[in-house]
């Protein structure tokens, strides 16, 4: 494309510098949540509990996550949260799990997940993407 026609479609390159953040924000929030379900295993695993008990835990975890998500959180979900109670459950449901995280022993990677996220949850507010 030479640059007269890119000079011609002025709000071309802003576009496609959105559909490029929208993108990276995407991948990034898929990450976040799959950080956050295996981090609730892991915190579960690492408590001084007998090995059925921490098994349960990190089952029972898992599920309400999951059970959560796809209630009230997730893009197609049938009761889905309207704004600003889907950001607070987002900010729970993510967040929690790396708080566990951080108490069991994984303080730098819980640290880590949480600004990821804190990152993912600010750029998709701020850009109507939540």
């Amino acid at each position: 494309m030479s640059t007269d026609a890119q000079h011609d479609h002025p709000h071309q390159r802003p576009a496609d510098g959105v559909s490029a953040l929208k993108a990276a924000n995407d991948v990034v929030a898929f990450a976040v949540e799959l950080a956050a379900l295996a981090a609730l295993p892991a915190a579960a695993w690492a408590l001084a509990l007998d090995l059925p008990s921490r098994i349960a835990l990190a089952l029972a975890g898992v599920a309400l996550f999951v059970t959560v998500w796809a209630l009230w959180l997730a893009p197609r979900a049938g009761h889905r949260l309207d704004m600003p109670w889907l950001l607070v459950a987002k900010i729970a449901v993510l967040g929690l799990p790396f708080v566990a995280l951080a108490l069991t022993g994984h303080p730098v990677l819980a640290a880590v997940c949480g600004g990821l996220t804190a990152a993912h949850l600010a750029v998709a507010t701020a850009n109507g993407w939540l």
